[in-house]
């Protein structure tokens, strides 16, 4: 409150550890895993340079896996992207169509480079990353799907191609640095997986990491119930209301001119 004086000794509460969350799904469907951060929003001075951080992300996470860079059926399974709103942005690190153990180990390497990216980025890695977005932007006008998609965002955000283009260019090797460090360092992270929770859960004690939950997914029904790990209350969802108790809406019939 305004009217009081805060005491010399007032500290903040100790965060809560993060807690890693799986969407439990019957074996068969493979397993896929998210970490994600906090990202810029798209209006924000630093997007530019965030874009280029995640294909430095992207091949360093990749090399950490021993996955080639030519390989292009595995690198399709391990995306690094960043998408930007017009209210912040989202930082992630997206791996599909994987086993129990790689799902762990690409968590595992994703916290890894994280951390090596808030420490340090190369001139190299800025200029290589630069070289494959400037590539990708001069192939967009010749992309009919993407075309609706770039307009909107022309009206939405005032950015045209070229606008891009000028702003990659103008990034430096500081400003890759400064995003790194404003996204990574002590920044809260959050990993998800998909797939069979026993064998996940199972992989993940061997990588210490106890503080688990485990949300039970069906594709008819969706988010069905809520196992919660030990110590956590357990979340009952709420009973869907019968059809004789559901509200229905009408509009009026349009009026002719």
């Amino acid at each position: 409150m305004s009217d009081r004086v805060v005491p010399a000794t007032f500290a903040q509460p100790v965060p809560k550890p993060a807690t890693t969350l799986i969407i439990a799904q019957p074996q068969g469907y493979g397993y896929e895993v998210c970490v994600a951060v906090r990202g810029v929003a798209n209006r924000d001075r630093d997007a530019a340079a965030a874009l280029l951080l995640t294909g430095i992300a992207q091949n360093r996470w990749r090399d950490s896996l021993g996955i080639d860079r030519n390989a292009v059926t595995a690198i399709l399974n391990y995306i690094v992207g960043h998408s930007a709103h017009n209210i912040g942005g989202v930082f992630v690190f997206n791996a599909t169509r994987l086993t129990a153990t790689d799902a762990a180990q690409a968590e595992a390497k994703a916290m890894a480079t994280i951390k090596t990216l808030a420490a340090n980025i190369t001139a190299a890695e800025v200029e290589a990353a630069k070289n494959v977005h400037l590539a990708a932007l001069q192939s967009l006008p010749g992309v009919s799907l993407l075309i609706a998609n770039r307009l909107i965002e022309a009206e939405t955000y005032g950015a045209e191609i070229a606008d891009r283009q000028r702003l990659t260019r103008n990034v430096t090797l500081a400003d890759v640095q400064r995003v790194a460090r404003n996204l990574f360092v002590n920044a809260p992270v959050a990993r998800v997986f998909v797939g069979d929770a026993a064998m996940l859960k199972t992989e993940l004690a061997r990588a210490c990491d106890a503080n688990v939950q485990v949300v039970a997914f069906t594709p008819e029904i969706g988010v069905q119930s809520m196992k919660a790990a030990p110590n956590q209350a357990t979340t009952t969802p709420a009973a869907t209301p019968s059809p004789a108790k559901r509200r229905t809406f009408s509009f009026p019939p349009p009026s002719r001119p």
